[in-house]
């Protein structure tokens, strides 16, 4: 939980859309947003690891996981 909640806080801008939240069956967690046609989630994995997944309902989508700790890029 508290690897998600500083992607949260890392990644989001303070009026970003909230997310849905919810347990995993690994018991990790999962932040979900569905929004104009883009569905995005970002899986914590373990502390330090996660998973993103994008889709925009236009065809694009891509999908990565990684040990990395997140940063916002500016």
């Amino acid at each position: 939980v508290a690897g998600a909640l500083e992607v949260l806080v890392k990644i989001l801008d303070d009026d970003a859309p909230v997310p849905r939240i919810g347990p995993t069956a690994r018991g990790g967690v999962v932040m979900e947003w569905h929004r104009n046609g883009i569905d995005l989630e970002i899986e914590t994995l373990s502390p330090w690891r996660f998973s993103v997944a994008f889709e925009e309902h236009s065809g694009t989508t891509w999908e990565r996981s990684g040990p990395d700790r997140p940063h916002r890029t500016p």
